[in-house]
């Protein structure tokens, strides 16, 4: 629970910390005032017709998009390559595609023909990465990890809420409290030790060495309870002395020093001081951030790698990281619109 609540109020505060919108072959979903969706090109041109109940990103070749209730695939041409047949359907991810069927309650992978490569047996999936996936079924609902012929490489042990990916050869599991990290094998690499881990990015994982209090409204400061950076072999690179972190993106990651976000590089030395409400991963050389405006209200804008703003922070609900030089920013009207690295718009949903 502990795990799901810290995740929850990470992704609330900036969803595209792990790269939630991206542009998947350099087109880009949009919706239009009706809540239809398409997608535009990176000149904000519409490609594809916003014809869509929902619509998510491309990914090698294919996006899964939505028409009533059922999801189906298109290309980038916007031709229907996969019929709307699954009740659920997420992006590919190394040929393969988690999908359920209307006529079931379970979720498989379905390869580009949509043809199930590995049958729908499964309460929760994750995408296949470094060639392995995390699945739980109904019996026992404990997580393991399959291969792609759907044989269990990590037997079903796992009774946290969540799984997390293989990163860099590790994922990050949890044990009676403890979370460490397994090998691709469902070894340890990292004894269960740490009160968080979060994926190894760029060589290193942010992990909290020791457990705040157990109440959140506990008068009481933590005994310990700081968050630093491991190597692969848990050993701690960068010590712990943050009060919050997350992975490094492009050499840089964000930490909080008391309730200030910053950057610090791979040497843990500070490379933007902190000053921000909070920070977002890099990506393409730049990053989101929120300081706290006057009247309590929250501002978004966006920094180089010197701390310098390229967008001045302006009143927005939330704003996701760049790709193929365009960010996603929700505005406080609920406007889901694109703007470049200069701040322009380039698209957003036409006024009733």
């Amino acid at each position: 629970m502990r795990r799901l609540v810290t995740l929850f109020l990470v992704l609330v505060l900036f969803c595209s910390l792990s790269g939630m919108v991206s542009a998947g072959d350099g087109l880009f979903p949009v919706e239009d005032r009706n809540k239809k969706w398409g997608y535009i090109d990176g000149s904000g041109k519409v490609v594809i017709d916003r014809q869509y109940d929902s619509a998510r990103e491309f990914s090698e070749g294919l996006a899964a998009v939505r028409k009533g209730d059922l999801w189906g695939y298109i290309d980038r041409t916007g031709k229907v390559v996969i019929n709307f047949t699954f009740q659920n359907a997420e992006k590919f991810s190394e040929g393969l595609a988690v999908a359920g069927r209307k006529e079931r309650m379970y979720t498989g992978y379905i390869d580009k023909t949509g043809r199930y490569a590995i049958e729908p047996k499964y309460e929760s999936c994750l995408d296949f990465s470094e060639g392995l996936a995390a699945v739980r079924e109904y019996t026992g609902l404990k997580w393991g990890y399959i291969d792609k012929s759907g044989n269990y490489v990590v037997p079903p042990q796992f009774k946290m809420g969540i799984a997390m990916p293989f990163r860099n050869g590790r994922a990050s599991v949890e044990v009676d409290g403890k979370w460490g990290y397994i090998d691709t094998k469902g070894k340890w690499a990292v004894e269960p030790q740490f009160f968080e881990a979060l994926d190894f990015s760029e060589g290193l994982a942010a992990v909290q060495e020791a457990r705040p209090p157990k109440s959140w409204k506990s008068d009481k400061k933590p005994t310990g309870g700081k968050w630093g950076f491991v190597d692969p072999a848990g050993v701690f690179v960068i010590k712990p002395s943050f009060d919050g972190a997350f992975g490094f993106s492009e050499g840089l990651a964000a930490v909080k020093v008391g309730d200030r976000w910053g950057y610090i590089d791979k040497k843990g030395e500070v490379a933007i001081v902190p000053r921000f409400a909070n920070a977002m991963e890099f990506s393409e050389g730049v990053a989101g951030v929120i300081i706290q405006a006057p009247q309590y209200k929250l501002e978004f804008g966006y920094i180089d790698k010197s701390g310098k703003y390229i967008i001045k922070p302006v009143n927005r609900f939330n704003v996701f990281g760049f790709s193929n030089g365009l960010a996603l920013v929700i505005t406080t009207d609920d406007k889901k619109i694109y703007i470049d690295k200069t701040g322009k718009v380039v698209y957003k949903p036409a006024e009733k």
